[in-house]
C-alpha cells in the first residue's frame, strides 16, 4: 500500500466470506474509495455493519456473502459503503 490516507482495518467476525478466503478472526484492510460492482466492501446496511461483495443488478444494489449458506442482503432503508477491501491480515482459522 502506497499511502495510509483513508486506510482502516476491521476485525472479521463470522464465516460469511469464507469462500473469498476471508475467515473469522482475520483483519480486513479497507480504503475509503468509490466502490465498483463486484468489489468486496465494508458497508452499513439498514444500521448494521458488514463485509460483503457489492452487487448491482439494474438499478438495484445489494450485498452478497461469499458463502452459499448466507442469503443476499437487500437494503430496506439504506446502504452506505464505508470502504473497499484492499488486503487481509490472516489470523483466522481456515
Amino acid at each position: 500500500l502506497r499511502s495510509t490516507h483513508g486506510l482502516f482495518a476491521l476485525h472479521v467476525r463470522g464465516d460469511s466470506m469464507i469462500d473469498a478466503q476471508i475467515a473469522d478472526g482475520d483483519i480486513a484492510l479497507l480504503r475509503q474509495d468509490e466502490p465498483r460492482p463486484g468489489q468486496i466492501v465494508a458497508a452499513l446496511i439498514d444500521g448494521a455493519s458488514t463485509l460483503k461483495r457489492m452487487v448491482r443488478e439494474g438499478r438495484r444494489t445489494f450485498l452478497r456473502a461469499e458463502n452459499k449458506l448466507f442469503r443476499d442482503l437487500i437494503p430496506v432503508e439504506s446502504l452506505t459503503v464505508q470502504g473497499v477491501f484492499v488486503g487481509l491480515i490472516g489470523r483466522g482459522k481456515r
